[in-house]
């Protein structure tokens, strides 16, 4: 059972987490008013048990609000998680007024190219100064490790640069 925000699309259960609350209501208003064809929820919190906060179109999904530009303990988790889908939340770095790092960014996106073209996951929000965009397997059609990573890398770029 959800109740809608008064505010977005968003549904938030009435057991979710309220240590987090509030980061989660304002982290789903940025991914529901970028993403007109996403369906999120904020889920109940099970005591005892790292949970993921939400459901993205009926997939497990957390949020990753992450120090660095190093996104990878961020998949990582989410993977041990069952997660289909990663939120890599940068408000942090944004409070602190530090600039987004797209170059950086892009290449630890890039480099988890496998858990994408594996299916483990399905797809990757990134949220930057209430904008957010998505990173799905079709950035990676036709990856291949003995080939230069760069035209993939660039596709990455110039979708972070959408956050600008």
């Amino acid at each position: 059972m959800y109740f809608k925000d008064d505010e977005s699309r968003l549904l938030i259960s009435p057991l979710a987490d309220k240590n987090e609350l509030l980061d989660n209501i304002r982290t789903g208003r940025i991914l529901v008013n970028n993403h007109h064809d996403l369906t999120l929820a904020i889920r109940a919190h099970l005591f005892g048990v790292k949970n993921p906060e939400y459901l993205a179109n009926d997939m497990l999904a957390d949020a990753k609000r992450i120090n660095s530009w190093n996104v990878g303990s961020g998949f990582n988790s989410a993977i041990k998680q069952q997660c289909k889908v990663v939120i890599i939340d940068l408000y942090n770095q944004q409070q602190k007024n530090i600039s987004l790092n797209i170059d950086e960014l892009s290449r630890t996106i890039v480099n988890r190219h496998e858990n994408f073209t594996s299916g483990t996951i399905e797809k990757c929000y990134v949220v930057w100064n209430n904008k957010s965009i998505a990173i799905d397997r079709t950035f990676f059609d036709g990856f291949n490790n003995s080939k230069k990573n760069r035209p993939y890398k660039l596709k990455v770029v110039e979708e972070l640069r959408k956050l600008l």
